[in-house]
């Protein structure tokens, strides 16, 4: 039963995905003035970082455990704000034929070129996400949010940002790689600085 809810959770991303592109296709057919830089910042887009940099979407949206639900993330710039605003997007698998609008679950934003959702992952109890998150500062941690309870917890409090993370299906145990600390290049114990006195 679980494998065939996956199945029917692929195929509603894929309507959605081809959805998504005639509506585009129709869009341009119907705009009369040439697009500007700033149209092109302001524009919703997959997050996926490979479609950002002009490749395809190969990670399109993240399926639930059970197949029900699956969760999309999107991106646009906030030119007033100077801030990548970033959104968790929920559609039901059995709603997708019926053209319902998706829920819109959590915004966050970015004021570096950091993405401020990243990496998102089901835990196996269906009703909460994990992902690498950034707000509005140039720090990635590791956080869950619960559909349910709409509870958004931070899991990790380094002191340098996430580069990658790992979660247990149930949530309790998580591993995590990151940056290494900025260092002093004037501190005599770090191996890495040589200063040097000018002539």
């Amino acid at each position: 039963m679980v494998r065939n809810h996956r199945n029917q959770c692929f195929v509603a991303i894929y309507l959605l995905s081809s959805a998504s592109l005639g509506l585009a296709a129709q869009r341009n057919d119907l705009a009369r003035r040439p697009v500007t830089v700033s149209d092109s910042i302001r524009m919703t887009m997959l997050a996926d970082p490979v479609y950002v940099d002009g490749g395809p979407a190969l990670h399109l949206a993240e399926c639930s455990p059970d197949g029900k639900k699956f969760v999309v993330v999107l991106r646009k710039g906030n030119l007033d704000n100077n801030t990548n605003e970033f959104s968790l997007i929920l559609w039901n698998t059995k709603d997708i034929s019926h053209e319902t609008k998706p829920e819109v679950l959590l915004n966050m934003a970015s004021s570096s070129n950091r993405e401020a959702i990243a990496g998102v992952k089901w835990l196996q109890d269906n009703e909460t996400v994990s992902f690498l998150g950034s707000i509005l500062v140039n720090s990635d941690s590791s956080t869950s949010f619960n559909l349910r309870t709409r509870d958004l917890r931070k899991l990790t409090n380094h002191r340098t940002s996430l580069l990658s993370y790992s979660i247990s299906d149930d949530g309790h145990d998580w591993a995590y790689l990151a940056e290494p600390p900025d260092e002093d290049i004037w501190n005599e114990n770090n191996p890495q600085a040589r200063p040097h006195s000018l002539p």
